[in-house]
Order: structure tokens, then sequence, then C-alpha cells
């Protein structure tokens, strides 16, 4: 088994840096403004810490996020920092998403003080680990025979001979493994000598691991890519300039320190996905695209919705003495008749290349003929909903399931009310 290494830990994935204009999304703070930051800052008290952040780097969110990060990138040596993604701020009418990363700047700072009062605050509760909690070195002989394990919360279940190399009849065999690993961990088998054909001197063994999957995640994220058909001379130079003052400071680090290996490939992958994510243009895949929908068909669409809009601006009149309206039915008449047409085309190709694969590559025939065929998905949407992830029928139905009973209660009380004062009305007007 090969060295695991942990995910990357990282806010790039919540897409936090926006900004109005080009020049704050190419912002990369130098040395020299990091320094002053820190001297800055040094030993402030809350009160006094964010809004002397706000004003240094003049409540500009791209900036704030970046100190954000390099001030993650040093607590992340801290003994006992978790590892989860960093939290997305958004603004609302009560704080702005600048207020709230200049508290995570100074929950951050607090905490590779000393001070961890606050530190789940930032990172992702259901992600979050110890950094000194990621990495072990076990042997088959200790974790194998044990009973139950402390790591993964159940018992490991083992069958077989209790050791490895054939020859000495001992457990020599070490598996470097990270621990993440290890705690999922769930039944080990060694196999007796003789049961599968090998020549080899040590006896196989095949372990169990109970490993987490979300197949939405996988077949339905439609996460942002770096959109290289965009991506320019000046682009790749500002990538590689944000990407200075991180890697200075973490070599700075590793020189000076004995940093942890998977502290350190986690780090650099932050630094890359950050200066991608303030650089690299991106883009993202669109599910509701049409394979027929070509340049001429979008054009026809366009025109139909541009008169479409003026038949609106005209008050919707009926009849084709409008010109609006008879104009309005026109454009639409022509997009369908290239819409037709268009997908009369494609489903011609489909059938032609289905033709001349039978003829030549039995398996990407039937790949083309899966490919025709109408699929439904069965993966079912996900919300979230008071913090929970739903994902499948049954935990969809809740939050639903509390909504409307919210709604059916507040209404059957309006409804009651209601009924109450016409009752009192008409009692009154009585007397």
């Amino acid at each position: 088994m090969s060295t695991q290494c942990r995910s990357s830990v990282n806010n790039t994935g919540d897409d936090h840096i926006e900004s109005q204009n080009s020049q704050l999304n190419d912002f990369v703070p130098s040395q020299e403004f990091i320094a002053k930051l820190d001297d800055n800052l040094f030993n402030l008290p809350r009160d006094l810490y964010i809004p002397k952040l706000l004003e240094m780097t003049n409540d500009i969110e791209n900036t704030i996020t970046w100190y954000r990060s390099i001030l993650t990138s040093r607590a992340k040596s801290v003994q006992g920092c978790p590892t989860g993604k960093l939290y997305t701020r958004k603004g609302t009418s009560r704080s702005s998403s600048t207020l709230k990363y200049a508290k995570d700047c100074y929950i951050l700072y607090m905490f590779i003080n000393g001070d961890s009062s606050g530190i789940d605050e930032v990172f992702r509760k259901d992600e979050s680990k110890s950094v000194n909690d990621q990495s072990t070195v076990p042997d088959c002989n200790t974790n194998t025979h044990s009973d139950s394990h402390k790591d993964n919360g159940g018992k490991i279940k083992h069958t077989g001979p209790d050791y490895t190399f054939i020859t000495k009849k001992t457990m020599i065999d070490y598996f470097l493994v990270n621990k993440s690993v290890l705690r999922q961990l769930r039944s080990c088998e060694i196999l007796d000598e003789g049961s599968i054909s090998s020549t080899s001197d040590h006896l196989p063994i095949i372990v169990e691991l109970l490993i987490d999957n979300n197949p939405h995640r996988i077949m339905n994220s439609y996460s942002k890519f770096p959109a290289w058909h965009k991506i320019n001379d000046e682009h790749i130079r500002n990538y590689q300039d944000s990407m200075d003052v991180p890697i200075e400071l973490l070599t700075g680090r590793i020189n000076s320190d004995n940093v942890d290996v998977d502290t350190v490939n986690t780090e650099i992958e932050s630094i890359l996905h950050a200066a991608a994510d303030s650089v690299i243009p991106k883009c993202v895949f669109n599910p509701y695209t049409k394979p027929y929908w070509t340049p001429d068909v979008k054009k026809a669409h366009q025109t139909e919705r541009s008169m479409r809009k003026r038949w609106l601006a005209d008050g919707r009149p009926r009849g084709m003495s409008h010109e609006s309206y008879k104009h309005y039915k026109k454009a639409k008449y022509e997009f369908r008749n290239v819409q037709n047409a268009a997908y009369e085309q494609y489903i011609q190709k489909c059938y032609n290349d289905i033709n001349e694969a039978a003829e030549c590559d039995i398996r990407l025939f039937w790949k083309l003929v899966k490919r025709c065929k109408p699929s439904t998905s069965r993966i079912y949407p996900e919300i979230i909903h008071n913090g929970d992830t739903c994902n499948d029928q049954k935990a969809l139905l809740m939050p639903l399931w509390t909504i409307f009973q919210t709604f059916v209660q507040q209404t059957i009380l309006t409804l009651l009310i209601r009924q109450r004062n016409n009752l009192l009305t008409v009692r009154i007007q009585r007397f």
C-alpha cells in the first residue's frame, strides 16, 4: 500500500474572491505589505485588531482573504489545527463579508499565539481533523491483532495466520499509510500458504476499508474549471507572481523548522489552488446545453426573444394587425423551423456514426447506441438544511416536510385569527 495524502485543505472551492474590477482580482500582496500588516496588528485586542485590518486593507475583500490564507498557512504548523475547508463569508444587512473575513483573521492570529477558542468557527466542522493526527506508521503485528481500535471506533476483524513471513513465521511486513486510512480499516485477512498461486515467501493480505462515497458530488458536481482557451501570457505571469510570496514563506518555514511532509504537501496544494482561483479565468459545465444548439439556432432564438420583449413592452396585443405581435409570431415560427432542422441533422449524424461503427468497431457501436438511449439519473438533488446535507430520497423529505408543516401551521393560524376577528366584528355591529 502506498502512502496516502490528505485531501487539499483550502478555500478555493468556495469562490470567495470576487471583485468588481480586474485590478483587484490580480492583486498580489508584497512581502513588505504582509510584514507591515504583521507589525501593525501585533498584540492588538479584538476591538482594535479588526478595524485596523480593515483600514490597512482599504476594506478590500481580495486583500483580506489573501491575508487570511497566509494566516491559515501559518496556523497549519500549530499542533491541533483543523484541516477542513475554510468557511465562505457572505455579506448581510448586519455585517459585510470583509468584516467577517477580518474576524476570521483575528481568530487565526489568536490560535497561532496559543488561544484555540473559536478556531472551529473558521474551519468547517465536518472535515476538521487535527494536523498531528494525520499520519502514522502502523505495523500489521500491532494493529491487525487488536480486538478494537480507538481511531475507527469499531472492532477490526482479523482472520488467518498470525504471521506473514513464511520462512520464520514472523510478522515483519509494514504498511506506510495515512492515519485517516487506518481509521477506515474494518477487517484484515491473512491467507494461508498455498491458497493462491504465488512464488513469494510472504503471505498475501486482504483488507476491507469502509470508504464514504457520495455519487452526487462525483457525477453532478458542476465545479469551476480553468478556461484554458481564455488564458493569455498575462494570466500566466500573474499566476507565477501570485505564488512567489506564499512559496517564499513556506520555503523559509521548511528551512527553519521540521515541518511534517503531509503539511508541506497540503500547503503547496493550497498555494497552487489559491493562485489559480485568483488569476486564471474559470468556466462551468452547463448541463442544460443541447448538442444540436448550433450558432444558427442561437441566433434565431435571440431574435425570437427580442421580438417577444418588444411585444411585451407594447402591452401584449393580439391579432396580426399589431406589428409587434406579427413580428413576434414570425420570429417564433422561424426559430422553431431552424431548431427542428438542426435537431434532425444531429439525429441523422448519430445514426450515420452508428452505422459506420457497426461495420468496423463493435465496441464503439454499442457505446454510441447506449449514448443515444434516454437515461434518467438516479442521483437525487442535494440540499443543505440546518447545516445537514441531504442527498437521498428519505433525507430530502424531512426538510420539505418541515417547511410545509410550518407553512400549513401559519396558514391555519392566520385563518383562525381572521375568522375570530370577523366573528367579533359581527357581534360588535349587532350591539
